[in-house]
């Protein structure tokens, strides 16, 4: 095995998952995980943002090893690096009330500056 297949073997061993748990924490079947594995086929976009949500890393290095291209986090300040995977691994609801909360800090300090 070798390729996104070998990657991901690596991380699924290290997060201490088999492909059933993988499969059902991202919702698809086992032979998709399989299928990975095997390099027969890539995740999508979506799969790749609940894979990096369950294994708690960039997304863009699922990218990097999927696609074989450096990922351009590694170019990144370390700390956004760590702010855009914590994002990553927000549910929908929880990144907006996140965002409100952000803009709404930030209009306040627009006004205080009037």
């Amino acid at each position: 095995m070798e390729g996104f297949g070998a990657w991901l073997q690596k991380q699924m061993t290290d997060k201490e998952l088999d492909v059933g748990e993988l499969a059902l924490k991202l919702r698809l079947t086992d032979s998709a995980v399989y299928q990975w594995l095997k390099n027969d086929t890539r995740p999508g976009p979506d799969s790749i943002r609940r894979l990096a949500r369950i294994l708690r890393i960039d997304p863009l290095d699922i990218y990097a090893a999927r696609d074989r291209v450096r990922p351009p986090s590694a170019e990144r300040d370390p700390l956004i690096s760590e702010i855009v995977a914590g994002l990553e691994m927000m549910e929908p609801a929880e990144l907006r009330r996140w965002w409100r909360m952000i803009r709404a800090s930030f209009e306040e300090e627009t006004e205080g500056e009037a």
